[in-house]
């Protein structure tokens, strides 16, 4: 039986409904019970109080019960069974067995849920392919080496990774990293991000210091300012755009090593799979670099992008690049280097 104690004042009555009563049964006891709990039939600041509250226990109950799932899980595992999540995907007009077989299933996605918002794992796929030799200028003497029909395309490079984070402790390889970051408004336009380090490895201990102001320059419109000592000491000023449609960048680097000026512009496509074209181009000590791309939504936590750079003396590069919520995968193909651009 589904037992239900109501207490008012100095009464304590019981209302008990089978468990294999029908809807027409649960919805006149819904009713009668509804009616002596109604907070409007009590006039006394404490009775009402009371009603209120059992009334809205009622209605909860009734709520479950009139459902055929929700009352099979109800009757199967109680109501902690009901506060799983997940049952509003499962297929409804189950047996017993079957539900009882969804709870454990989903209790097991709920624990996998818990742990990986303990440790936040992260993997990373990165591989490098020459192919310049695919692209190289046709060659009168091609076809007369030997093997000179067949392209040569190596992996040069490949790097696989996985981390993860956890609740306790710091650093990370190189040793352990202690650090403080201090965050305030300075007007209702403007604010302010301090931020210090120390690295500690066996090379030594190594501090790094950064201090970031930015300012609403309108609705849609961010400058920023950004001061950093360290390992890579630099100076940046940005302005950043972002919009409904589009996000525009412009900044410009002074440091050790690198010094660049930058400038992207990004166009979002207002459909389903979120699809964004961009283009940038970044010239700099190291030489120039022009990039052109687009990335679309392939699933709900997977995106899939495709860049291809073009760069003096880079030369050109495709990057193919998927990620989701925790792994992200790159292959990099040198298409053509500077010599044969």
């Amino acid at each position: 039986c589904i037992t239900i104690k109501k207490h008012m004042r100095n009464k304590n009555k019981k209302y008990e409904i089978d468990i294999n009563a029908t809807q027409d049964e649960l919805k006149a006891s819904y009713r009668r019970l509804c009616m002596l709990y109604h907070p409007d039939k009590h006039r006394d600041p404490e009775l009402k109080s009371q009603a209120e509250q059992l009334f809205n226990q009622v209605h909860q109950a009734y709520e479950v019960l009139s459902d055929p799932q929700s009352r099979a899980i109800y009757d199967i595992f109680g109501k902690k069974g009901l506060e799983v999540e997940g049952w509003e995907i499962v297929e409804r007009k189950r047996t017993p067995v079957e539900i009882r077989e969804e709870y454990e299933r989903l209790q097991r996605e709920r624990e996998e849920r818990r742990l990986q918002q303990r440790t936040n794992p992260k993997g990373t796929i990165s591989v490098g392919v020459d192919a310049t030799d695919l692209f190289d200028r046709y060659d009168e003497d091609f076809e007369e080496m030997p093997g000179g029909g067949f392209p040569h395309i190596e992996i040069n490079r490949m790097h696989i990774s996985q981390s993860i984070e956890l609740e306790f402790g710091a650093g990370d390889i190189l040793g352990p990293l202690f650090g403080m970051k201090v965050f305030r408004n300075l007007t209702p336009r403007c604010f302010l991000t301090a931020q210090c380090g120390m690295q500690f490895s066996p090379r030594g201990v190594r501090p790094s210091c950064s201090l970031m102001t930015a300012r609403h320059l309108d609705q849609n419109t961010m400058g920023y300012l950004q001061w950093r000592w360290g390992p890579h000491s630099s100076m940046t000023t940005s302005v950043v755009r972002d919009t409904k449609t589009s996000h525009f960048t412009l900044a410009l680097q002074l440091g050790v090593p690198h010094s660049y000026l930058m400038m992207s512009y990004q166009y979002k496509f207002q459909d389903e799979d979120q699809t964004k074209v961009k283009g940038s181009i970044k010239t700099g000590w190291f030489g120039t670099v022009v990039e052109y791309g687009a990335e679309r939504k392939i699933s709900r936590h997977s995106v899939l992008a495709a860049t291809v750079s073009v760069g003096v003396p880079q030369g050109v590069t495709l990057k193919i690049r998927y990620y989701n919520t925790n792994t992200v995968c790159v292959i990099q193909c040198v298409c053509a280097t500077c010599n044969t651009v």
